[in-house]
């Protein structure tokens, strides 16, 4: 299964204006989603144990009305256009490349690195990842979320 997701590249640093995301897929096609919001971070994500001791963190959300895995987050979230680039620009600069096949190897914790990040932790929720420097983190988290349409939808955060 593929699935691409899209977003504006430009992050909104004040938070008051919702990104729009799109995602899709054969499995996902005429998925229903919604913006892309600031939300608090969930207590039980492993961003959770980072937030507080001096480092800014961040979490944003976005309800889709499909079930999306955990590994297809990933894939779908290190496969897009922008970290492509990001890929590019590692491979040349860091001389740390990555590929989407190694995006696919993560997404199924199959990898313990990509590029310059490594797994510092990963459940079938959840990927936090650390540079290798350990200063900045990367963290997805994908869980099921009830919705008026068909009772089914998931709800993807990063941050």
């Amino acid at each position: 299964m593929s699935t691409n997701v899209s977003s504006t590249p430009e992050r909104d640093r004040d938070h008051s204006k919702p990104k729009r995301i799109a995602v899709s897929s054969a499995s996902h096609q005429g998925a229903k989603l919604h913006a892309i919001v600031a939300a608090p971070l969930p207590q039980r994500a492993f961003l959770a144990e980072v937030s507080g001791c001096s480092v800014y963190t961040d979490c944003y959300a976005i309800d889709v009305e499909a079930v999306i895995s955990q590994a297809a987050f990933i894939e779908a979230f290190d496969t897009t256009p922008l970290f492509n680039i990001e890929r590019t620009l590692l491979a040349w600069l860091a001389r740390k490349p990555a590929s989407d096949a190694g995006a696919r190897q993560l997404a199924c914790g199959l990898a313990e690195s990509s590029s310059t990040w490594h797994v510092e932790r990963q459940s079938s929720e959840q990927l936090l990842l650390a540079d290798m420097t350990g200063h900045t983190k990367s963290w997805l988290m994908a869980v099921s979320v009830a919705n008026h349409r068909n009772g089914q939808g998931t709800r993807l955060h990063f941050g």
